[in-house]
């Protein structure tokens, strides 16, 4: 857990408001913002990586 916080950058600024339930404001809002997908790519898998080894845990995979 350590590891995941260093370096982690701040939530996704005025994102961080559009989680949640879907409104078509939302929806609009998303398709307006651009996303740099390089950096995103760049933050690495974090906690999805901790979840999938949860994931096969408990399914007996490992």
């Amino acid at each position: 857990m350590a590891t995941l916080r260093q370096g982690r950058p701040v939530p996704l600024g005025p994102l961080y408001r559009l989680e949640g339930r879907f409104t078509p404001q939302n929806a609009a809002a998303l398709k307006e913002r651009t996303f740099d997908r390089a950096a995103l790519g760049r933050r690495g898998l974090g906690l999805e990586h901790l979840d999938q080894l949860t994931n096969d845990l408990l399914f007996g995979v490992r």
